[in-house]
This record gives C-alpha cells, sequence and structure tokens, in this order.
C-alpha cells in the first residue's frame, strides 16, 4: 500500500491492532449473546473496518497534499 512505501505506517499500525484486538469480543457479542450468529460476524467486521477506513484515506490525502502533521506524519 502507499503507506508503506512510504514508511508512514505507525497510525495504520496502531488503529490496525486495536481494531483487531476489539474483533473478537465484539463477534462474539453480536453472534452468540445477542444471536445474530453469521451475520454478527459480518457486523463486527464491518464495524471494525469502518474507523480503519476513515484514518488510513485520510493520512493518505494528508501524506499526498503534503499537510501531515503530528501522528499522520509518523
Amino acid at each position: 500500500s502507499f503507506l508503506c512505501g512510504t514508511g508512514k505506517i505507525r497510525l495504520a499500525t496502531y488503529t490496525s491492532l486495536i481494531f483487531s484486538i476489539l474483533y473478537i469480543p465484539l463477534g462474539v457479542l453480536l453472534a452468540k449473546y445477542l444471536h445474530l450468529g453469521f451475520h454478527g460476524i459480518v457486523i463486527a467486521t464491518i464495524i471494525v473496518t469502518l474507523p480503519n477506513l476513515y484514518t488510513h484515506t485520510t493520512q493518505y490525502k494528508k501524506l499526498v497534499t503534503e499537510t501531515a502533521t503530528g501522528i499522520w506524519n509518523k
């Protein structure tokens, strides 16, 4: 990906790690305790993917336009 090629992967690493840790309990909660089954797993995947989509896209845009500062530029 673009972020890996530029070496600016700290934010991507942190967000991916955080949401990976949250994915399993969220999947179990939705599938088992809310009785959503397979659909709960799909919903959990969507929930943990959306924040990463936002942060990675925003970081990409900031890096390309050279407006990235702070965590966006690390």
